[in-house]
């Protein structure tokens, strides 16, 4: 009988893990820009703490409370740099974020070693800046919107995402953007033509597809990856490094084609080389 409630007991825990788990998305999958503070969201049962959106302040946002934490909406570039003056706000707090095709640019350490769980990029967004999410340690899953061009430094660096779809539009991956990450599998599409220096280090990816566009690759960008690393490259001509002497050293491309020995080559021979490509 014992056994039997301790089950039942566990059994009933993990459904209310999983559901607490959906639940929190209920926020954001609408808006609030209507409401005035104090009222209440008879949709999600938030409570409106401060609508300068509404009340055309400095900064179209909205801070709305849940059960939670803090959920904020952001309707412009700018009020994404005066909320940090604002009394009302603090990164302990925040939870879920909602960002308006209106923004074009995130800035470095919008939410940085906040407790953020879930966001919303709208499309519309072009650069995530450097260590916006870096260190956001609740923060599992983000669908990047295709209209990004740019992510910066350590912008996801130190979070536990696990997997991440990049856009056709995405120019360049910068220094340590998902370092330290959970990410298993990664393709980079063509349109990248350079991805940072330990870009992926130390995260746990396996497998990763280099689109054709790409042009360089920092050194140490899969420096601490898993053992069995594959690498497939789209173009696997032209390849070349250079070394500490600013010397070039030409890849061999049978070594290139073979997904293995590729992932060998940036995790032992030239893990501390940048890799270039000449088009």
């Amino acid at each position: 009988m014992k056994k039997l409630l301790a089950f039942l007991l566990c059994f009933v825990m993990c459904l209310g893990f999983a559901g607490c788990g959906n639940n929190s998305k209920k926020y954001l999958d609408h808006r609030h820009s209507d409401l005035y503070p104090g009222d209440v969201c008879d949709k999600c049962n938030s409570i409106c703490k401060k609508n300068w959106k509404l009340l055309n302040g400095i900064g179209n946002y909205i801070i709305m409370g849940t059960k939670e934490g803090h959920l904020i909406e952001f309707y412009d570039n700018i009020s994404l740099n005066y909320i940090y003056i604002n009394e009302d706000f603090d990164p302990g707090f925040v939870k879920y974020v909602y960002i308006a095709p209106e923004v074009t640019e995130i800035p470095s350490e919008a939410f940085d070693n906040s407790n953020l769980q879930y966001v919303v990029l709208s499309d519309g967004l072009k650069i995530i800046g450097d260590g916006a999410f870096v260190g956001c340690k609740e923060l599992k899953e983000i669908t990047l919107p295709e209209s990004l061009i740019k992510i910066g430094k350590s912008a996801f660096a130190y979070t536990p995402i696990k997997s991440i779809k990049l856009g056709s539009n995405l120019l360049e991956i910068g220094p340590r953007a998902f370092a330290k990450t959970n990410i298993s599998s990664i393709s980079v599409p063509d349109s990248v033509e350079a991805i940072g220096k330990e870009a992926f280090a130390d995260s746990k990816l396996e497998d990763i597809y280099i689109g054709k566009g790409v042009k360089h690759i920092g050194a140490k960008a899969f420096s601490g990856c898993h053992k069995k690393l594959k690498v497939t490259f789209e173009e696997t001509e032209n390849w070349f490094v250079q070394n500490e002497y600013h010397a070039a050293i030409n890849i061999d491309k049978s070594a290139i084609l073979r997904k293995k020995d590729a992932g060998q080559l940036f995790l032992s021979k030239y893990c501390a080389y940048d890799w270039y490509r000449n088009i």
